[in-house]
């Protein structure tokens, strides 16, 4: 009789949980999600509210409070013979002639590494402190050079502004610069 009561009921009560937690969990579905209505508890009032519900549309939004408005002058331009087309350009932009003379440049670095000269070159142009900036390769180095400059007192000055703006060491150095004539 202990044998069978211990079958039954082991001394580790939770053996004995696990085996009727799996065996007892299971879950029914009371209504068929296909369609099939097996439910006959449901109500006609809350079938009914539940079409009148699937069948109406949103309210409508009115926009007309909202509308812009927009006027036009007729400024007595010609029309463009390509429509959608950008026709309203600068006229005819004459080339700019390069003059090379001695001059001044400020050198900002003198590195190996073309990836750090490159990143210092992008850095100068995003700070907008010069237009012309030049990455020159002289065996082995690479250097970075900013400005066309013909004055010395210039140069001098464009070499403070570099400094106050972080750049480490800048150096006014002589070089063949570039002058644009008109």
């Amino acid at each position: 009789m202990k044998k069978i009561f211990y079958m039954a009921f082991p001394k580790k009560p939770s053996f004995f949980l696990l085996a009727l937690l799996l065996s007892g969990c299971g879950a029914v579905p009371i209504s068929d999600r296909y369609g099939d209505k097996k439910n006959t508890d449901a109500s006609p009032e809350s079938e009914q509210w539940f079409a009148s519900t699937e069948k109406s549309t949103p309210p409508k939004f009115d926009f007309a409070p909202y509308e812009t408005k927009l006027s036009f002058v007729n400024t007595g331009e010609p029309v463009p013979a390509t429509p959608g087309a950008w026709y309203q350009f600068a006229p005819e932009v004459k080339p700019v002639r390069l003059t090379k003379s001695p001059g001044y440049r400020v050198q900002l670095l003198s590195t190996d590494s073309y990836e750090e000269a490159q990143k210092m070159q992008d850095s100068v142009i995003a700070s907008k402190t010069a237009s012309q900036t030049y990455l020159e390769f002289e065996a082995p180095f690479y250097k970075i050079k900013v400005g066309d400059i013909t004055d010395a007192n210039h140069a001098s000055e464009l070499q403070f502004k570099l400094r106050q703006l972080g750049f480490k060491n800048p150096v006014v150095t002589q070089d063949t610069v570039n002058i644009r004539q008109k």
